[in-house]
């Protein structure tokens, strides 16, 4: 999922966790964050927007008061939570990351997003087949095989969420393998939300952050 609007994001998440059946959840930020404690140019507390108005104006990286940087915030259903800021420039065309992450205090992203995971997921052996000329009952059936749930609640989830974000994102599935990508496809979503993973194997789907790092995921173990 990927969107401008931070906020934005952050309301889709709950909704994410369960239609995926999510073991965890991760959210990158990008932008520009202080790394100094007062603003030198107001010689007070840094407010909202002057990060960006630092570097842009006065040169702030190079004169280390900002820092281009990913946040990297992750929570999973066992209850572990990482959050990390690994700074980075843009060199000739190319990114240079930093040599480690900056000391940055905690943001609550990670406290937003284990909230957002503590709740139950649609289990893909409950969803209801409508059969020839019937409708599947929610209760008593009968219901799709665990794989077809699982492409049906995939497809249902990334609608659910591009209505949800009202036009201000979107959601790309990475498809495992080609024929999952055709079934998700047959099931209903466009040749532009899915996507294959490099060296893309048989297996379950995997849905990410577009745009976000290679070297960015988090260990959950």
């Amino acid at each position: 999922m990927s969107s401008e609007d931070l906020d934005t994001l952050l309301r889709t998440v709950r909704s994410a966790a369960a239609g995926y059946s999510a073991d965890a959840i991760a959210v990158v930020i990008e932008g520009v964050f202080p790394v100094v404690e007062t603003n030198p140019i107001t010689g007070r507390e840094w407010l909202r927007g002057e990060a960006e108005q630092v570097f842009v104006e006065h040169n702030g990286v190079d004169r280390g008061w900002v820092a281009e940087a990913q946040i990297l915030a992750m929570a999973d259903r066992m209850g572990a939570i990482a959050e990390e800021a690994w700074p980075f420039r843009a060199v000739r065309g190319s990114v240079v990351w930093g040599a480690e992450p900056l000391a940055f205090s905690a943001t609550g992203l990670t406290d937003v997003i284990a909230g957002h995971m503590i709740g139950p997921v649609v289990d893909a052996t409950r969803v209801p087949d409508p059969g020839e000329g019937f409708i599947g009952d929610s209760e008593r059936g009968p219901f799709y095989d665990r794989d077809r749930g699982r492409v049906v609640l995939d497809v249902g989830c990334t609608h659910m969420l591009e209505h949800e974000m009202g036009g201000h994102g979107q959601v790309i599935i990475f498809a495992a393998s080609a024929a999952h990508r055709d079934r998700l496809l047959r099931e209903g979503l466009a040749l532009w939300q899915v996507e294959m993973l490099p060296g893309a194997v048989d297996g379950p789907s995997h849905v990410r952050l577009r745009g976000a790092d290679e070297r960015g995921a988090f260990d959950a173990g």
